[in-house]
């Protein structure tokens, strides 16, 4: 399978899944592909108005669940980073070609069976039945919600053996947000609309092994709003303060910025008698 993969299909991906429930939590197994899905299971593909298959609610929240004798965890790293940002709140661009996103999505996977195979997957929740706007000089709430884009990220690793997921956080690196639907491989995302990240941890079909529950969490802290142009300087601030791509780019956009000054004497005679253009009205009005 591609790396990333356009229309959710997360049932598919399992081969068959259902619902049940563990102390108060949602979870699934491949028990029983004959089952009916529940209502709020990832994926229903409901509008989020009548379900809350893509607007966040309290059964995104953890998926605890046990395998071996041991409790699935999934954890968001950098989570001082994502709060930072989240004071503004944090805005992500989207693009027809794909932008990638910053802070970048990075979790820790522990408590699964090290032999078995597993898939990870990412996609994106609706937080709330709103579309947003910057209005002087902050969000606020504007007109219903649009119809949500169902697709869904497939880490480049998948499948791998559980110990693999374990050894080091999961980073979506290579993940794009787009506003362009269709486009396969990246996610599709409305923009003026907030959302929150939500990772999956799917077990392969086919093992030779006890039916091990499919997992899921959903990270408030990685909340942000779509958009195609930063519309708060404090997070284009952020950005340049912590990613350093974009540092990168702003020193090229200062080296630019300075080589265009007015040159020296001694640099005006080496370019032909040169004369910045001030200069030449002061002269011309004597």
């Amino acid at each position: 399978m591609a790396e990333g993969s356009a229309g959710f299909s997360i049932d598919e991906l399992r081969g068959g899944t259902t619902d049940y429930e563990r102390d108060g939590e949602r979870h699934r197994s491949a028990a029983d592909p004959a089952a009916p899905l529940s209502p709020s299971s990832p994926t229903s593909q409901q509008h989020p108005a009548v379900s809350g298959s893509y607007v966040r609610d309290s059964s995104h929240q953890a998926a605890p669940a046990v395998q071996g004798g041991q409790l699935v965890t999934i954890e968001l790293q950098d989570i001082g980073l994502w709060e930072e940002f989240r004071t503004c709140p944090t805005e992500m661009v989207v693009t027809k070609q794909g932008r990638r996103m910053f802070p970048v999505v990075t979790v820790s996977v522990k408590g699964l069976r090290p032999e078995a195979m597993y898939s990870v997957f990412m996609d994106m929740i609706l937080v709330d039945n709103y579309r947003w706007k910057y209005h002087r000089g902050e969000w606020v709430p504007g007109c219903k919600a649009d119809q949500p884009h169902a697709t869904i990220y497939r880490h480049p690793d998948s499948p791998h053996y559980g110990s693999h997921w374990m050894k080091n956080p999961v980073s979506f690196t290579r993940v794009k947000l787009t506003n362009k639907p269709g486009d396969g491989g990246h996610l599709v995302l409305n923009s003026l609309h907030k959302y929150e990240a939500r990772v999956h941890v799917v077990p392969e079909q086919g093992q030779a092994l006890h039916p091990l529950p499919c997992i899921w969490k959903s990270f408030p802290e990685t909340q942000f709003i779509a958009v195609t142009a930063y519309q708060n300087d404090e997070v284009t601030r952020l950005k340049v303060k912590h990613n350093p791509y974009a540092k990168a780019f702003t020193e090229q956009h200062k080296w630019v910025h300075v080589s265009f000054r007015k040159p020296s004497k001694l640099q005006a005679l080496v370019l032909g008698g040169y004369c910045h253009p001030q200069q030449q009205m002061q002269n011309s009005d004597t």
